[in-house]
């Protein structure tokens, strides 16, 4: 395997919690209609995120209070609201690490791509990632796990498949799609799975970013 080069991160539930998101979004709304907003928060979870094709009407739905204008409401709150989010603990030391070992850094992200640069933008990560790739920006067929994005990816790079690394947080969407285009992936958990972790095609498993700064850094500091 050629040096490492690159280093590949999916957006959410992999460098920030995306609940904290969903639940400035969800506050927001119940706010203005003056609901309690844990009628729509105790749908919300992980596993439900992941599973569901339409969360936010999902979590209308949980509550009965679907309605088309609401979900549109909610909606246009999810993809404009302005609210401060944080990076996982440890993910600020592999984007200060990465650029002084002359790695490049990129994300891959599904998802509407106004909803995905708004938590981009939340996080204040813009200038400190080279490469962003919305998947959707190549056609509404071309989410992850297709191997699209990931080709797109390391071609703005200008690396190959085996100078990178895929960080993500799903064995399905992520691990499966960039081993499509054999970049070898690193399934980072922080504690999602409840019971054993699926099967997936990951070459590392770890559960959080110290493990991962272990791993590609051998717990080199960070500092100047």
């Amino acid at each position: 395997m050629k040096p490492i080069k690159g280093l590949i991160f999916d957006l959410d539930y992999t460098l920030y919690d995306e609940s904290r998101y969903f639940l400035a979004v969800i506050k927001e709304f119940s706010k203005k209609h003056n609901f309690s907003h844990e009628q729509f928060w105790d749908f919300f979870s992980y596993e439900n995120r992941i599973k569901s094709k339409d969360i936010l009407g999902d979590i209308l739905r949980s509550a009965d209070r679907y309605n088309e204008a609401y979900h549109e409401e909610l909606f246009n709150l999810y993809r404009s609201i302005t609210v401060s989010l944080e990076l996982y603990k440890g993910a600020d030391d592999i984007l200060k690490l990465a650029p002084k070992n002359g790695i490049k850094t990129a994300i891959i992200t599904n998802g509407n791509v106004q909803v995905q640069k708004n938590k981009i933008r939340c996080l204040g990560i813009n200038e400190r990632i080279e490469t962003i790739v919305c998947a959707r920006e190549l056609g509404s067929a071309f989410d992850k796990p297709h191997p699209l994005p990931f080709l797109t990816c390391i071609k703005k790079m200008g690396l190959s498949s085996d100078e990178v690394f895929y960080i993500g947080d799903n064995p399905t969407v992520d691990m499966v799609g960039a081993s499509k285009v054999e970049i070898p992936g690193i399934l980072i958990t922080h504690d999602h799975f409840k019971s054993e972790i699926p099967d997936c095609s990951a070459k590392y498993i770890v559960s959080n970013f110290h493990d991962l700064k272990t791993l590609l850094f051998n717990g080199q500091p960070d500092e100047d």
